[in-house]
């Protein structure tokens, strides 16, 4: 009795399965149509950006024009009204000083750094660096390390 029992209830669930898939093939047979949505999303509460600078560098003796490197975003994660503003100071103010005598100086501009915006999605954007040196502060120049230090600084703000 027991198996015929669990055999019913075996061929009861099967025909309880079955019923879904009836039913969608009459649909199909009729020609109705049936429009499921399906709603895919997802969301981020935090802005996340990484921004990387060129290395430490020796620039060449004597040398007008070198390339620093460059500021670029490998990752930009930002509101649609947001940008990361790099921007670039020196402690020197754009000279490089003599180690040995602090008023021996080399000055020097620094090319590609007055404007580096990183907008949503300008992922891989990059700005290059360069140090440009005049011949007139080589020729003054005294012989020696000259060094400064160059700080910078992203801001993550509404454009």
């Amino acid at each position: 009795m027991k198996k015929i029992v669990c055999v019913g209830l075996a061929i009861a669930l099967l025909l309880a399965l079955a019923v879904p898939s009836f039913a969608a093939f009459v649909e199909a047979d009729t020609g109705l149509t049936v429009d499921g949505k399906v709603q895919i999303s997802t969301k981020s509460d935090e802005a996340a950006y990484e921004i990387t600078i060129p290395a430490s560098t020796e620039i060449p003796w004597e040398e007008p024009e070198w390339a620093l490197g460059e500021v670029a975003a490998t990752k930009l994660q930002l509101a649609y009204d947001h940008v990361v503003r790099v921007t670039v100071t020196s402690e020197n103010d754009f000279n490089l000083v003599l180690d040995e005598d602090p008023t021996a100086t080399i000055g020097y501009a620094l090319t590609g750094a007055d404007a580096m915006v990183f907008a949503p999605g300008a992922v891989d954007t990059a700005y290059p660096l360069t140090l440009t040196v005049s011949e007139d502060q080589w020729a003054q120049a005294a012989a020696g390390r000259h060094t400064d230090l160059l700080t910078f600084t992203a801001v993550y703000e509404e454009a």
